[in-house]
């Protein structure tokens, strides 16, 4: 074997290991990136599930507040009248 001979087949054989190295990084990026999509989709649920129930706890919180407002009104008018009689 001549060593041009020898320079050719250690090309090829760099050319193969890079070329299977790469292939190999490309599959495990994919999967990477598979388990990415996946955990931000799992992310995204629970944003929107806690998002879900915030909604309900203010909903919930504004109208007791409503009708508490609603009757401190009504009780202020009656003590103003109440006032009122009394002077």
């Amino acid at each position: 074997m001549t060593n041009e001979q020898l320079f050719e087949d250690l090309k090829q054989y760099v050319s193969a290991t890079v070329s299977q190295a790469t292939g190999d990084l490309v599959t495990e990026i994919s999967s990477v990136r598979a388990e990415v999509t996946s955990l931000k989709d799992e992310v995204n649920k629970r944003f929107d599930d806690v998002d879900e129930r915030l909604n309900e706890i203010q909903n919930a919180v504004g109208r007791d507040v409503a009708e508490h407002d609603t009757e401190i009104r009504d009780l202020d008018k009656r003590v103003r009248r109440l006032e009122a009689r009394a002077a």
